[in-house]
């Protein structure tokens, strides 16, 4: 159940968000990358996301960059409730207990055979 709630939740998210719209933009990551890579053999992948998504001076320098993925910060959240069809909701069953099965009485908190000698000294005397 809980492995399905958590599935529920993270569908709920990404496509709220529209994250799958932005990994569509993944194939120009790719192919950008590999321009600046022919420019410069020696970059890596991780410099390539830093100049691209940490420099904001380089990301305003060329409009196509507007393109990469994660570039333009869009949040949409879409709430989707059924709500039900009467205006009245009515339960069947009580969902707290009784005020009284909470409260603790001398009953529940120890055994009797066990109170009654809990704060009573020993009753023999030794005598020598």
């Amino acid at each position: 159940m809980r492995r399905f709630l958590l599935l529920f939740l993270i569908v709920h998210l990404l496509s709220g968000n529209m994250l799958a719209g932005e990994l569509g933009k993944l194939p120009y990551l790719m192919r950008h990358f590999q321009l600046h890579r022919q420019q410069n053999v020696e970059s890596t992948l991780l410099d390539f996301l830093r100049l691209h998504y940490a420099n904001a001076q380089h990301r305003r320098s060329d409009p196509a960059h507007r393109q990469l993925p994660l570039q333009q910060l869009g949040i949409h959240t879409a709430s989707s409730s059924i709500l039900p069809e009467s205006d009245q909701i009515v339960l069947l069953t009580s969902i707290t207990p009784q005020y009284n099965a909470l409260r603790p009485t001398e009953d529940n908190l120890l055994p009797s055979d066990f109170r009654a000698r809990l704060l009573r000294p020993p009753q023999r005397f030794l005598v020598f």
